[in-house]
């Protein structure tokens, strides 16, 4: 069984669960719902996706000059220590 078709089959189930309402795989809003679906997976991989990547490397980036900053820092204390 696909991934769609377990998404089909919650939608039926939780429609009649919820509202008491019986409706068929071939119902025009499991079509709308599917393209909805679509539409929101694209976005997310076009919009969202590149996004989060761009966080991600960011944050990275801030925390590679963090860990830089704290060893040049441990550096100086050492030899000012030594100095003493």
């Amino acid at each position: 069984m696909s991934e769609q078709d377990d998404l089909i089959g919650d939608l039926i189930a939780e429609v009649a669960r919820s509202h008491g309402v019986a409706i068929s795989r071939d119902d025009p809003i499991v079509a709308v719902v599917l393209l909805n679906q679509i539409v929101l997976r694209r976005y997310l991989e076009e919009t969202v996706a590149p996004a989060a990547d761009a966080i991600r490397d960011a944050t990275n980036e801030a925390v590679r000059q963090i860990e830089q900053f704290a060893e040049a820092q441990a550096t100086w204390l050492e030899r000012r220590s030594h100095s003493h």
